[in-house]
């Protein structure tokens, strides 16, 4: 038999739940619509995943872990080396995603200013994103042909990688360098159909079940980071009181109908879990990026090739359009944290005095048990190259040492860190671990080296 001929189908099913809002968008504007991108819908209204943007994710993840697997499993990227000698066509057959439970929100934006951290004019911006808790069945399809079997061994350990990956959380669609689009893969379940098999052709056909059927089951301590990425899970304390203004107030009904009457209330999810959008995380971190370039006396441009190009540029059309390689996950906060109201004056800047009938209350939210997490920090480097790694190993440390404050009202202490513990990925494998105030003379060898790494990056090498 040719090389080409078909010997059975390994299928693949699921349950896809998006851990945070999904923005695919429809490539246009409805017609009398005022939101800048809007979801992207089937013809009867219905919101969906393509197939194509599982698809386009799912090869991205194993081409890093194996060129030869995604040929394999994708088709022949013409780019690739060995393209000449081995042209295959795609094996993998995505089915698109119908969702259920879609709850449609409005998020807005705007583009900060990276010296001032400020709201950049006519950068604002709204979209429509689908709400965390949204779901829908994966099906997947491999067509298991001759040529597999020479690399039986290479395949059944991709699969098992990127059954890790699906089960441990993957990100598709838009926005994602803020956290959105984050989904798994629950209830795995992979059936292997052989052809030569008799019983297994039928059981195909008469869609039952094969004789080799079985759940994927992963290890919750184990992570399937890609093997070129640098990945860092750190937990943090609150010092002072956190706030991030929520400017849609008419959600709130029965109790909480008494934080719409306050002058700024905490941001909440869909689920009433306080909330740290990535968007702000993202624009504090980069910020403070740009602060440790400026103090080592380096070009701030440098960072263009890690976080994407500097919004006010790609305005003004100096920079190109990237894609940004720094990813971070949306904030929840614990059950470790509480909300207090706090009452203050506004004060005229001129005379030092009160402005008369300037009273207002906030409810931020402050630690309630100051030996529990209150916050997770979630960041991801693609293609990491060991500069942007040390980089990213200050911006942790000034975070660890309450350097960096989030949300508003910074200028009276909110938004202060202390870190608790952290878990440090590379390469796919657990790197380091952190754990209180001081580091360990072992783990600090190690990172320092990613360290001296970034303060002798030549711009010219960025």
């Amino acid at each position: 038999m040719s090389k080409g001929s078909i010997r059975g189908k390994l299928c693949i099913a699921g349950n896809l739940l998006l851990k945070a809002p999904l923005l695919i968008g429809m490539g246009g504007h409805e017609e009398g619509s005022q939101t800048d991108i809007q979801i992207l819908k089937d013809k009867k209204g219905y919101a969906f995943i393509p197939g194509t943007s599982l698809a386009g994710v799912l090869r991205q993840y194993v081409e890093g872990e194996n060129p030869r697997a995604a040929a394999l499993l994708f088709g022949t990227d013409l780019e690739q080396p060995f393209a000449d000698e081995m042209k295959l066509q795609s094996s993998t057959i995505i089915y698109d995603i119908k969702l259920s439970n879609v709850t449609i929100v409005h998020r807005d934006s705007v583009n900060l200013d990276g010296l001032t951290g400020t709201g950049i004019k006519h950068g604002k911006f709204d979209y429509e994103v689908i709400d965390k808790g949204a779901h829908g069945t994966f099906v997947a399809e491999i067509i298991l042909r001759n040529i597999h079997e020479s690399d039986k061994d290479l395949l059944e350990k991709t699969l098992v990688r990127l059954g890790s990956h699906l089960a441990d959380g993957f990100h598709l669609g838009a926005r994602t360098a803020i956290g959105f689009g984050k989904a798994v893969l629950e209830d795995i379940s992979i059936a292997v159909y052989d052809f030569q098999n008799a019983d297994d052709t039928a059981a195909y056909f008469l869609d039952q079940p094969p004789r080799r059927h079985s759940l994927f089951e992963k290890k919750e301590s184990e992570h399937a980071y890609p093997e070129d990425s640098f990945v860092v899970d750190a937990d943090f304390l609150l010092e002072g009181g956190l706030m991030v203004r929520d400017s849609d107030k008419s959600h709130l009904t029965g109790s909480g109908a008494e934080e719409g009457k306050l002058d700024a209330i905490m941001m909440r999810d869909s689920d009433g879990k306080w909330l740290v959008p990535g968007s702000s995380l993202k624009g504090v971190l980069r910020h403070r990026c740009e602060y440790i370039l400026q103090s080592l006396g380096k070009n701030t441009d440098m960072l263009e090739s890690l976080m994407g190009p500097d919004p006010q540029k790609l305005r003004e059309h100096l920079s190109p359009k990237s894609r940004s390689r720094f990813l971070v996950d949306e904030i929840r906060l614990s059950e470790a944290v509480q909300s207090y109201p706090q009452t203050r004056i506004r004060v005229d800047r001129f005379t030092g005095g009160t402005i008369d009938s300037a009273l207002f209350t906030s409810m931020p939210v402050w630690q309630k048990e100051t030996d529990k997490r209150a916050l997770t920090m979630h960041w991801e480097i693609s293609h990491a190259q060991p500069w942007e790694i040390g980089l990213a190993l200050l911006l942790l440390k000034d975070a660890w040492l309450g350097r960096i404050a989030i949300g508003s009202g910074k200028s009276i202490g909110y938004g202060r860190l202390r870190g608790l513990k952290a878990e440090l990925y590379y390469k796919g494998k657990p790197f380091s671990r952190l754990e209180g105030p001081g580091i360990q003379t072992e783990e600090a060898g190690k990172l320092q080296k990613f360290v001296d790494e970034f303060i002798n990056m030549k711009e010219a090498g960025a």
